[in-house]
């Protein structure tokens, strides 16, 4: 079919190269975990704390919290995509695509 030059060519170099940018989204996934889990029990002893016992109004309190984490995931789905700095349209360039066209085209022509 031909030979395409791209800038893919050094696959190993380029991942060698960003091994670094990997380790650091990797332990800041982790740090980000950590202090979820950690928010996730201080949330639960401190509602276990507040909240009345079971039998006297907490399944009240608990269909509350529920509606408010719905409320809220919600409004995340559907109203910051309609925002225009979440969402941007993507530019109309095609010239990748003529140029593997053009190549398919010159290489069936051989």
């Amino acid at each position: 079919m031909g030979t395409y030059n791209t800038p893919n060519d050094n696959l190993f170099i380029n991942r060698l190269v960003e091994t670094p940018l990997f380790v650091l989204i990797g332990t800041g996934g982790g740090v980000l975990g950590g202090l979820f889990s950690a928010g996730f029990i201080w949330l639960r002893l401190n509602v276990t704390n507040t909240f009345p016992p079971a039998g006297q109004g907490r399944a009240k309190c608990e269909l509350l919290e529920v509606a408010v984490v719905s409320i809220i995931s919600s409004f995340a789905l559907f109203y910051l995509p309609t925002v225009s700095w979440a969402c941007k349209p993507i530019e109309d360039s095609n010239e990748h695509l003529q140029a593997f066209n053009g190549n398919v085209t010159a290489a069936g022509e051989a």
